[in-house]
């Protein structure tokens, strides 16, 4: 992947999706059509005090605990 596209989806500038926790702008590899591998959320445990029940992954923040709704 590209650095260039990896600093977009940290900086939250390019999405997939809106995260279903806060509403914020999300990128999940797999809908963009890349392999399972090479998602970022693969290897991060979501906090557990989030009450999610979809599908869709969540955006960076709220994947790392920094944003709760």
């Amino acid at each position: 992947m590209p650095y260039a596209e990896t600093l977009n989806q940290i900086r939250q500038q390019i999405s997939t999706h809106d995260c279903p926790n806060c509403g914020g702008l999300a990128y999940c590899a797999i809908k963009a059509g890349r392999a399972p591998s090479t998602c970022w959320c693969l290897d991060v445990e979501p906090p557990e005090n989030l009450d999610i029940k979809t599908n869709d992954c969540l955006c960076k923040r709220c994947m790392c605990g920094q944003l709760r709704k």
